[in-house]
């Protein structure tokens, strides 16, 4: 691998205020301390923190020059926020007192809006770190006002613009069409794009990757498996799972998996030299035998047409004719244009929310009765996070796991029933307790087959499992 393709490879960070923090000379203990700290911490966090101590500055600085605290810009250009706000334990003269007054000052003004309070706290939570204080606690008068005396009602409403939840956002329904339809001549991609965009789409719709952070982390992924054999591909994430901080981070690792969704009892995989049968404008010039619909099918094209030993999930073609020694830019971008030309958009127009991917996931693994166990291999979200942001109702079950299972039949049981649902994949029956088979017939004749249970139950004259 070369020298620029090495460094796209280990993501953003380098070019950050973070990533190019220096110690000052002679720095103490307690500053180096903070410094590798920092350095655990994302650019996003980091960013977030500058948030709390900008708005901080904009609504109380007579205030804060009461308390000696100074300004914006005013500290170390080489601390972890290029001087902006403190990032050194030596830069920071904050007490509990000062803490309690700043927030309760910010609440008084009534010009912030609950979330850019909780911002400020955690900007205090950061002080409180600087001055020895753990990372995971605020100062000790913070979480009594925050609690007991500051009502979040009262502030003033942050604009609807601003809002980061998804309003467009594709339905089971759209998958199963978008999903099972496969490449045709004219539709708007030539299919060394199509091939890509599918996987990503699937990927960000079907896997509910986060649609930054996660489809980074696969997009640089360097560790890969395929098994035809038992019809699923996984790629492992590049830097472990995200969404974890302190001494967690980067330490539980964290696999995307696909399973093949070709139609009948086995997979077909494209022919070995099918690439040297595509032309300049990326389009065979040879009948497809194969499925074009199906995630593995597509990940082993168009890897066959890169380097020997040149793994990728998301390669970019050229004009030229061939694939890239880089990556697709945005491969968001790239799904939700394969979602136009599948013909799947938004009822009311537009297009699909770039952020809608967790939440598709949530909406068909509501729609497939998808337990926490199961659909916990796919998000790895604790049940709390999981019920209370993306699935309505989920039932919790006993599962205590916080590690992804590494038994490929355990990770792709709840993408099995997914592909079982379309019509595809492996078409096997789920064996049911004796209990559990009475009950879904019950169900059945009440509601329906599919809302019963979502699949078909097992042969009748099998014994208990």
């Amino acid at each position: 691998m070369d020298k620029v393709r090495k460094k796209r490879r280990l993501g953003g960070g380098a070019h950050s205020y973070n990533g190019k923090a220096k110690l000052p000379r002679k720095a103490g203990l307690n500053t180096r301390i903070q410094h590798e700290k920092n350095k655990m911490r994302t650019d996003s966090t980091m960013a977030q923190l500058r948030v709390g101590w900008t708005k901080m500055w904009k609504v109380i600085p007579k205030e804060l020059k009461k308390m000696n605290i100074p300004p914006p810009g005013s500290f170390d250009p080489g601390n972890a926020h290029n001087g902006i706000m403190w990032g050194w334990p030596a830069e920071c003269n904050m007490t509990d007192k000062k803490a309690k007054r700043i927030l309760f000052k910010c609440y008084e003004t009534k010009r912030v809006t609950a979330n850019e309070l909780k911002n400020i706290r955690k900007t205090l939570a950061y002080s409180h770190e600087l001055k020895g204080g753990s990372c995971k606690k605020n100062w000790p008068s913070i979480k009594g006002l925050f609690k007991e005396a500051l009502n979040l009602k009262t502030l003033p409403k942050g604009r609807a613009s601003n809002s980061t939840k998804p309003t467009k956002i594709p339905t089971p329904e759209q998958l199963k069409q978008a999903f099972t339809k496969p490449w045709r001549r004219g539709c708007g991609l030539p299919l060394t794009k199509w091939v890509v965009g599918y996987v990503a789409a699937y990927d960000w719709a079907v896997f509910g990757c986060r649609s930054r952070e996660d489809i980074k982390r696969v997009k640089f992924a360097t560790q890969h498996a395929l098994n035809v054999n038992e019809r699923w591909q996984a790629s492992e994430f590049h830097g472990g799972r995200c969404k974890l901080c302190g001494d967690k981070k980067g330490t539980r690792p964290w696999w995307i998996w696909r399973v093949c969704l070709c139609p009948g009892q086995s997979h077909v995989s494209p022919p070995r030299d099918f690439g040297k049968h595509i032309n300049k404008n990326g389009n065979p010039t040879v009948a497809i035998r194969w499925n074009t619909a199906c995630p593995v099918a597509c990940f082993e094209f168009y890897n066959s047409m890169l380097k020997p030993g040149d793994i990728r999930n998301y390669p970019r073609w050229l004009p030229q004719g061939r694939y890239a020694g880089d990556n697709v830019g945005d491969p968001i971008e790239l799904a939700l244009w394969w979602f136009e030309v599948q013909g799947e958009m938004p009822y009311y127009g537009g297009r699909f929310s770039s952020n809608a991917g967790r939440y598709a996931l949530a909406r068909w693994c509501q729609k497939l009765n998808i337990c926490y166990k199961e659909s916990f291999e796919i998000h790895g979200d604790l049940y709390e996070t999981w019920a209370d942001h993306y699935e309505d109702y989920v039932p919790k079950g006993d599962h205590q796991k916080r590690e992804q299972s590494k038994n490929p039949d355990t990770a792709t049981k709840a993408l099995s029933r997914f592909a079982h649902w379309l019509g595809r994949g492996k078409q096997v029956k789920p064996k049911l307790s004796r209990r559990d088979r009475y009950m879904h017939h019950i169900c059945s004749k009440l509601v329906g087959e599919e809302l019963a249970h979502g699949i078909p139950s097992d042969e009748e004259g099998e014994e208990e499992s």
